[in-house]
C-alpha cells in the first residue's frame, strides 16, 4: 500500500514505475486517460470493464 501525500495519480505513476523498473509485472486498471499517459513503459493498462468482468467470473451477481 502506498499513501499519497499529494496527488494520487503522481503516487500511482511513481510506484508503477518503481515496480516495473524492478522487473515486477504491473497492471494498472484505470479509465483515466491522463493517468494512462503518465504511466511508464512496461506498465500494462486496462480499463475497469475488464476488471469487473473478471470479478463477475469469480462471484457472479445474483
Amino acid at each position: 500500500m502506498v499513501r499519497a501525500a499529494g496527488s494520487g495519480d503522481d503516487a500511482v505513476a511513481a510506484r508503477a514505475g518503481e515496480l516495473a523498473a524492478g522487473g515486477v509485472p504491473v497492471l494498472a486498471v484505470t479509465a483515466d486517460r491522463g493517468l494512462r499517459a503518465r504511466l511508464p513503459p512496461g506498465v500494462a493498462v486496462t480499463g475497469p470493464g475488464w476488471l469487473l468482468a473478471r470479478l463477475d467470473e469469480i462471484a457472479p451477481s445474483a
